[in-house]
């Protein structure tokens, strides 16, 4: 499309290679004197850390053209300050519809208040909505949805005559793009990232490109950031860098870059040089579009995260030399959750003043793991100090194995209206809670004053677990495998586990 734009008007493209090189497009601007340098962020980067670049090769261009994925203000800043030029223009699109938000040439770099990424404004031509994901529901201003684009830009379709996933709405032909955005109330329109590459961590989106925007602040340095897999977040970032020659941001830095920035909740599990994968630079398409996918099953087929840990665990193990390998093994588990180098994190600092609780519990999961002793939420909240953990460890040590299940406190009979919290101190609402017992629990054989324990409201995914066959059951199931027990010990500890686990004898009304 860019060819095709300067060809109408009678202008000369120039290809400085059959594959991109980043040597072959500085030497052909300052060669063949070209003015306009259309490029992906990824080339950009490529050409800023490449040896040869300076301010004077570069006098001849007028603009540079970004696209392909969103840029952040920093970057641009970067572009300009190493190159010279100070026409830049980002546009926002797809193969399927070109250019749909853009920022013009002379309106870059500036500042705005969000930790997202700026696609820019909606151009004449171009229509763009947000919408609920996965339907066509228009969200309102400032509310995260994906972004759907539409007008005579827009293809009505694919070869073969394949509509894909294109629709007629209001005159237009849409396009879904599969990238998560929002709209200001100016107009602007902001880019989170595409929802398949969203990471989750508990629960919550977090967008990968949000991570490599600040590390790719760093000096010579670009990233690419992927979810992995965690036994209590469920996903957290992985980064992997390149970095140019002579560069000397390690994975300690590059986590406290990104905790000062964006807070403890983005930093990345772990951070791999690209070199260590056996790669020269990450995987991209003919036209410079990163292959994230083809990453992760790199770092997946090599085990990176395996490889990571038992390189971290025979450090450990080399320089507890002063301090006790507890609390070495605890120093080294917050620093790399919290982003903090281990000369800053003293056994006094309070750890709760900077973790939030997926942290703690993701730290209770290694603690667990590393030092192999078992610590709950409680615990850490209690003892907020690595000092103080490595004296709770040592103590249960001594003591031996701490017991996890307490006896529960018992209330004699049912639950009043100042224990159902849900009731607001209604006497109606307390009532009527009776009442709808009463209608399950006639066929059970069951009471109000003999058998209720507690009632408590049902959360959120409660409602997803009642959507079972059975009345009266939840739908998930537990299995249990036991090989060296017999089922009098085995009925003796579900016995136990039910006296200790309300939820599992819960009826739902």
């Amino acid at each position: 499309m860019n060819s095709m734009a300067f060809w109408s008007r009678g202008g000369c493209v120039c290809y400085p290679s059959e594959l991109f090189d980043a040597g072959a497009v500085i030497s052909a601007i300052q060669d063949e004197k070209l003015t306009n340098l259309p490029a992906v962020p990824t080339m950009m980067n490529a050409i800023l850390a490449h040896p040869s670049l300076t301010k004077a090769v570069m006098a001849s261009l007028l603009d540079i053209e970004l696209a392909g994925s969103v840029v952040s203000p920093d970057s641009i800043k970067k572009i300009i300050s190493d190159t010279g030029v100070g026409n830049i223009a980002t546009n926002f699109g797809m193969s399927e519809a070109m250019a749909t938000c853009s920022i013009p040439f002379g309106k870059l770099p500036y500042e705005h208040d969000s930790n997202t990424t700026s696609a820019g404004f909606c151009p004449p031509g171009a229509k763009v909505r947000i919408c609920s994901p996965d339907s066509r529901t228009v969200l309102e201003h400032d509310m995260f949805g994906e972004l759907h684009v539409g007008g005579s830009m827009v293809s009505d379709g694919y070869l073969g005559y394949a509509t894909g996933q294109h629709y007629v709405d209001d005159g237009s032909v849409w396009l879904p793009s599969g990238d998560q955005a929002k709209m200001a109330l100016n107009g602007e329109v902001f880019i989170m990232g595409r929802y398949k590459d969203l990471i989750i961590r508990g629960g919550e989106n977090m967008s990968p490109a949000s991570i490599e925007a600040v590390i790719d602040t760093m000096a010579h340095t670009t990233s690419q950031v992927i979810g992995i897999k965690d036994e209590v977040a469920g996903e957290v970032p992985l980064a992997t860098i390149k970095q140019a020659s002579g560069a000397a941001n390690g994975s300690g830095k590059v986590r406290e870059v990104v905790r000062q920035k964006l807070g403890p909740a983005f930093i990345p599990a772990h951070v791999v040089i690209i070199e260590d994968l056996g790669l020269d630079d990450f995987p991209k398409t003919d036209s410079g579009k990163i292959q994230k996918a083809h990453l992760e099953k790199i770092v997946a087929e090599q085990d990176v995260v395996g490889s990571l840990s038992t390189a971290r665990d025979a450090q450990e193990a080399s320089r507890a030399s002063d301090m006790s390998s507890t609390s070495y093994t605890l120093q080294s588990i917050w620093s790399s959750l919290l982003g903090i180098s281990m000369d800053e994190l003293t056994p006094s600092t309070h750890i709760d003043e900077m973790a939030d609780s997926i942290t703690m519990m993701r730290a209770a999961n290694n603690i667990e793991r590393r030092v192999g002793q078992c610590v709950t939420l409680k615990d850490l909240i209690q003892n907020p100090t690595i000092s103080g953990q490595t004296a709770l460890l040592r103590t249960r040590a001594q003591t031996g194995a701490h017991e996890l299940l307490t006896e529960v406190r018992q209330r004699k009979g049912p639950p009043a209206m100042s224990d159902m919290i849900h009731t607001l101190g209604s006497p109606a609402r307390h009532q009527a809670v009776q009442k709808a017992f009463a209608v399950v629990a006639a066929d059970m054989g069951l009471s109000w004053e003999q058998d209720v324990e507690d009632v408590m409201p049902i959360w959120d995914f409660g409602h997803v677990l009642l959507k079972r066959l059975r009345q009266q059951s939840w739908n998930h199931r537990h299995a249990y495998v036991a090989t060296r027990a017999s089922s009098k010990v085995l009925r003796a500890a579900l016995e136990r586990a039910l006296s200790n686990q309300p939820m599992l004898r819960t009826l739902a009304i």
